[in-house]
């Protein structure tokens, strides 16, 4: 006997088994029956859900991602819905769930997937939901190395799964730190060697540079100091020869040269940032070979109101103008700039006749100078010719008439040219209350010469502080002479100087020193 199609509804809702079979039990053709079937098929499976699914369950209500938000009331709102993020402009990635679910304290576990399946990052939150209502957010911190790709938030309340979301991070390509071999190469590819064409007497001073545009090349400034010209060789064997500068800082001690760079000539790109600890390298010059300097970044100089940095290994002379290169092969700086200006950093190699005493000799005193943004001035600017540097006070002479002198030093008080009367020797730093200094020299002549003995002191920016009276000297080979140059510092300010013992119009020694407060 059929039965009516109330019947049917009624004999569903007992047993989702039974509600199948009389669906699709043989007789029911005509459309009025086989829509109220239909019907009853979904009431029974609504049925079987809400009996499947525990009273007390957790339902999402929304998951979101965006920029930014804050909190309002007791929900977290985002101020701006999107699904993608530039680590070049985004700071973070914020995630925000809502669920309805029974009041209480749920403990929500979220875990943010990369690109590549692994949890990148776990994070556990414990709501307490006063009402059916309950939120919880989550942020995420970008950082340039994080893996770009589409992202996943995943959350779990109360060991449940919760709820996900997926975004995507953007940027540009992830940097990865170069193998040393590489890192050779490019260090190799970009180092230039420099020589600095001298007055005659003077001795050769070879240092580096990098070039940083298409007609510039910079060093450091005390590298150039009484130059004529530089020459500059490049790695593919090109020379070039300037006497022209575009730009300068004595303070800082950096030069831009004026020299045309071969177009093949490779060019690196300057580090976005640098921070203590970063690790780092350059070329160094030991006994005329090249060798790779690893090195980190120790400190950070700000004493003369720009940042520079200190590095834990001191480069030779001829390295002095090298480029400093990070573990990904970007130009952090110029490698050997002098911490004070004028500092006489190419003398160390004049053995006793030009000591650099004091705190210059110490490897601190040597710096590394940034140089992202130091670029060719723009337009028609003429560069300046390196015989202007002489007219502006910028240069100061080289030491030219050193293979005259045996030794000399810087003695406390009064004396007589053999040093009798003095109170002590040696050392670089005095106090203005001492009131003398005399400056020693043994005088081992070469050649004869009949000339003038006299001394001038300088302060570290070139300004004459001290000029002395010429004394008349005659000198023969193979005959020793002792001399005494007496100065008075008892009105000298804290600051450190530089002494020079001249014969004729020549340097044949100098010294700096130190007048503590």
């Amino acid at each position: 006997m059929r039965r009516r199609p109330n019947e049917c509804i009624k004999a569903a809702s007992q047993s989702l088994t039974r509600t199948v079979a009389i669906a699709v039990a043989p007789g029911f053709e005509h459309d009025g029956y086989m829509m109220i079937t239909g019907l009853a098929v979904g009431l029974l499976l609504e049925a079987a859900a809400l009996q499947a699914r525990p009273a007390d369950a957790v339902r999402l209500i929304r998951a979101e991602v965006g920029p930014s938000g804050a909190t309002k009331g007791s929900t977290f709102v985002l101020n701006e819905k999107r699904e993608s993020f530039d680590l070049a402009t985004d700071k973070e990635v914020i995630v925000a769930f809502e669920w309805d679910g029974p009041p209480a304290t749920h403990r929500c576990e979220l875990s943010w997937i990369a690109p590549d399946g692994t949890v990148a990052l776990k994070a556990v939150l414990d709501l307490a939901a006063k009402g059916r209502r309950f939120s919880g957010f989550w942020s995420l911190l970008l950082n340039p190395t994080m893996a770009r790709g589409l992202w996943a938030a995943e959350v779990k309340v109360d060991g449940s799964p919760g709820g996900s979301r997926t975004f995507r991070i953007t940027g540009p390509p992830l940097l990865k730190e170069l193998p040393t071999d590489e890192l050779y190469r490019l260090a190799s590819e970009a180092t230039l060697r420099l020589e600095a064409q001298l007055p005659p007497g003077a001795e050769r001073r070879f240092f580096s540079g990098f070039a940083i545009g298409d007609d510039a090349v910079i060093t450091t400034f005390e590298a150039i100091n009484a130059a004529m010209s530089v020459q500059i060789l490049f790695p593919d064997g090109t020379r070039v020869e300037t006497d022209e500068a575009w730009k300068f800082s004595r303070e800082f001690d950096w030069v831009l040269l004026k020299a045309a760079v071969p177009l093949t000539h490779k060019r690196l790109k300057h580090a976005d940032g640098v921070k203590v600890g970063d690790r780092c390298l350059f070329l160094n010059v030991i006994e005329g070979q090249r060798e790779m300097a690893a090195c980190s970044i120790v400190g950070q100089n700000n004493s003369a109101g720009a940042p520079r940095w200190s590095i834990s290994h001191r480069p030779s002379q001829a390295a002095f103008g090298a480029p400093l290169l990070n573990s990904f092969g970007d130009v952090i700086g110029l490698v050997g700039a002098d911490s004070q200006a004028g500092g006489g950093a190419f003398e160390d190699a004049s053995g006793a006749t030009a000591f650099r005493i004091g705190s210059r000799s110490s490897s601190s005193g040597l710096l590394v100078v940034p140089t992202k943004d130091i670029k060719r001035p723009e337009g028609a600017d003429p560069a300046l010719k390196f015989v202007s540097f002489w007219e502006r006070g910028l240069f100061y002479k080289p030491i030219t008439a050193s293979k005259h002198v045996g030794y000399g030093t810087l003695a406390v008080g009064p004396a007589d040219p053999r040093g009798v009367g003095a109170r002590s020797t040696g050392g670089g730093e005095f106090y203005a209350k001492d009131g003398t200094l005399t400056a020693l020299v043994s005088w081992e002549p070469r050649e004869k010469l009949d000339t003038t003995m006299n001394y001038v002191c300088y302060d570290m920016m070139n300004r004459r502080i001290v000029l002395g009276k010429p004394l008349k000297i005659s000198m023969r080979p193979g005959t020793r002479i002792d001399s005494s140059s007496q100065l008075d510092v008892s009105a000298f300010s804290p600051g450190e100087y530089r002494l020079d013992i001249m014969l004729g119009d020549d340097v044949a020694w100098r010294t700096y020193f130190k007048i503590k407060p």
